[in-house]
């Protein structure tokens, strides 16, 4: 075993510490958005600041797109996968 753990959506959006904020990306990209704008909503709709994360918003939207939660279509956007996890 090569000790490598790999996340699914469904455990990022179960996580204690930032499954709310995963979910709320996800909700907030039902309609295709910007890196920037999402960066945005991050820092200032929910208050997710690198002071309290201790990660930058990028990291969010990389691990949703790792485990398939979101896609990039010239603009991030919430994939069936994550719709269906959130609805």
């Amino acid at each position: 075993m090569n000790g490598v753990v790999t996340k699914t959506l469904g455990d990022l959006l179960r996580d204690p510490e930032f499954g709310n904020i995963y979910t709320e990306i996800l909700k907030f990209c039902r309609e295709p958005k910007t890196k920037n704008e999402i960066e945005r909503f991050v820092l200032e709709d929910l208050k997710a600041t690198y002071e309290k994360t201790k990660v930058w918003p990028a990291y969010f939207i990389w691990e949703l797109e790792k485990t398939g939660g979101l896609r990039w279509e010239g603009k991030w956007k919430t994939t069936e996968m994550g719709l269906k996890l959130i609805s």
